[in-house]
């Protein structure tokens, strides 16, 4: 129980991070690749990066690194 409050932390402080933009989207696969796999605050926490990702490919009209995301993700699992 406590490392998954601990595990849930730091993601949710790196997503902060993306969110932010302090952080690069690029780098957010490998959250991407382990959902569904902890509890559901990480999976809540997930869906956040999505949003972010929607945001850059519709807003910002940068496709490529939607795909780049997609492709590490896949990769890490």
């Amino acid at each position: 129980m406590a490392r998954e409050y601990e595990i849930s932390s730091i993601v949710s402080c790196f997503i902060r991070a993306i969110r932010a933009r302090v952080v690069t989207v690029r780098h957010s696969g490998i959250v991407l690749a382990h959902y569904g796999r902890l509890d559901a605050i990480f999976d809540t926490c997930a869906k956040t990066i999505v949003d972010v990702l929607k945001e850059e490919g519709m807003l910002n009209s940068n496709g490529e690194v939607i795909v780049s995301v997609g492709s590490q993700a896949v990769r890490e699992v």
